[in-house]
Order: structure tokens, then C-alpha cells, then sequence
């Protein structure tokens, strides 16, 4: 099925597009919200630190409930992360007592963040010593806003839905007399996002190396 399979792909791809504008936004303030590791690897005690100063500066976690923040980890440190035996450690998803309640791309949580996974993530360092960046984000931390009317289609659930893209079945026209195109895929949508507080950053980035790679 060509055709469908063109559409998802360029769904694929326009998913991909909003989640870099979104992480690019993320990254940049630079060094300015950056915590080093605080041994030689990501563990629960680094995201951890990222909680505490997040709500000792007062910001809220999750949905505004004070409680849970989100992180979002590269899979490499994502197994580091895991291999941590410390105690309170690593919940994974499919372990928790109300798997109802998990987010969309939900993998596990730990330290009072709820962990999810993406390879879309800010890297800095050249091979082998490539630092993947972790970011511990608690609310309104950043906006999104879609511009001009033409936001991005909304995706509740990825793993059963992609970005709506446009189909043009293909038929005789001025410039394809006989029809021989057979249709053409495509996708167009305005949109930005903002960082909403530069006094108090409200999320933190932790660059760290992989012992994975």
C-alpha cells in the first residue's frame, strides 16, 4: 500500500518536526540550566537533585499537582538509569498499580519523575565521549502555540495515531494529462514554541555520557 505507507512516514516526519522545534527551545538557554552528573553516570540521585531545586524554586511538577515531574532521557542513559539498584530506584511501567494512569510513552519513573523516551534529545561532545542531555521539566515550562490557525493535528495516543497529513488522489489534470501520477502526500502547519519563564527556568537539562556506547 504505497500510498498509506507514504502517509505514515510523512507523519513520522512532521511529528518529528514539532518535537525538535519544541526541543531546540528547550536547549536553548545553554549551560544556564545545566546540572552536571553526580557520579560517572545518570542514576534516580541526578534526577533527584533536579526535583528538589525545581521545587525549592518553587516551580510545580505534572499537571500543576506539586508532585511528579516529567523526564525525558535518550535510551542509552535510560540504561544506565535502570541499572541503578539504589534504593527507591526504577518503577518500570508495566509494574505500576495503576498502569491506567500512565502517560503516552511512559517507560518507568523514579525520584518522583515519570520517565519518557526519545532519541530526540540535545547532544553535545564528539565520539566516544558524546553527552546525551536528560531534561527534568515541571509546569508551564515552556508553550506551544499553534500560529495562524493551521496548527499540527492532534495526536493523543502515538503509538496508534500519526500527524493528519494531506492526500491527493492522482486523476487527469493540465499537468498530468493521462493520470499517471498516481497521488501526492504532503503536510503544512505553522507553529512555535516559547519558554515561559526566563527568571526561574522551570525544568532542568543534565548532559551525561553513556556507558552503553
Amino acid at each position: 500500500p504505497t500510498v498509506e505507507n507514504m502517509s505514515s512516514w510523512l507523519g513520522y516526519r512532521a511529528g518529528l518536526s514539532v518535537d525538535t522545534i519544541v526541543r531546540i527551545e528547550l536547549d536553548s538557554p545553554g549551560t544556564s540550566v545545566q546540572l552536571p552528573v553526580l557520579g560517572t553516570a545518570l542514576t534516580a540521585a541526578d534526577l533527584g537533585q533536579a526535583r528538589m531545586l525545581l521545587k525549592g524554586a518553587d516551580v510545580m511538577g505534572r499537571e500543576m499537582s506539586g508532585e511528579e515531574f516529567i523526564c525525558i532521557l535518550h535510551p542509552y542513559v535510560e540504561y544506565d538509569l535502570m541499572a541503578d539498584n539504589s534504593a527507591g530506584g526504577w518503577i518500570d511501567g508495566k509494574k505500576y498499580t495503576t498502569p491506567d494512569d500512565i502517560i503516552n510513552g511512559e517507560i518507568g519513573k523514579t525520584a518522583g519523575c515519570r520517565c519518557l523516551e526519545s532519541t530526540n534529545v540535545g547532544t553535545s561532545g564528539t565520539a566516544p565521549n558524546v553527552l546525551y542531555s536528560t531534561y527534568v521539566v515541571g509546569a508551564n515550562a515552556i508553550g506551544a502555540v499553534n500560529l495562524s490557525g493551521r496548527g499540527p493535528s492532534k495526536v493523543v495516543d502515538p503509538r496508534k495515531q500519526a500527524f493528519k497529513t494531506n492526500v491527493i488522489m492522482g486523476k487527469p489534470q493540465m499537468a498530468d494529462p493521462e493520470g499517471k501520477i498516481g497521488a501526492a502526500v504532503s503536510y503544512r502547519f505553522v507553529f512555535v514554541a516559547k519558554l515561559l519563564d526566563t527568571n526561574v527556568y522551570r525544568f532542568y537539562t543534565i548532559p551525561a555520557d553513556a556507558s552503553l556506547v
